[in-house]
């Protein structure tokens, strides 16, 4: 979990109804949160959901709906966007250019400091 992230296994739809009619109502369901799922921030997990082993949620959506394993899922409302697999491929494409260019980058600052102080 991440920060601000919440796993809601009862609303709070009684307080309506007991306002209203005097009478408490509640709603309440499970949760299940398979292996090795990564939530990003702020991400809300609502009653009666299940997630899947090998899950990514992407942050500040509110997953409503089962997700199953091996799974990338966003959007509003979230949904799966991608299979793992697919995920995997594509980071794993591009992870090597995102670091090579970030060590190009430092590599240029460490010498424009070099030659600033001379």
């Amino acid at each position: 979990m991440n920060k601000n992230s919440q796993i809601m296994t009862h609303d709070w739809t009684s307080m309506v109804f007991q306002s209203k009619v005097h009478d408490l109502v509640g709603s309440f369901g499970s949760v299940s949160i398979g292996s090795n799922v990564c939530f990003g921030t702020d991400v809300v997990v609502l009653k009666g959901v299940s997630v899947g082993d090998n899950c990514v949620i992407s942050a500040g959506f509110v997953v409503q709906k089962d997700i199953p394993s091996n799974s990338v899922a966003a959007e509003v409302p979230c949904k799966v966007i991608s299979s793992i697999d697919y995920y995997y491929k594509k980071r794993k494409s591009v992870a090597l250019d995102e670091v090579l260019i970030t060590f190009a980058v430092l590599w240029i600052d460490l010498v424009g400091d070099l030659i600033q102080e001379r």
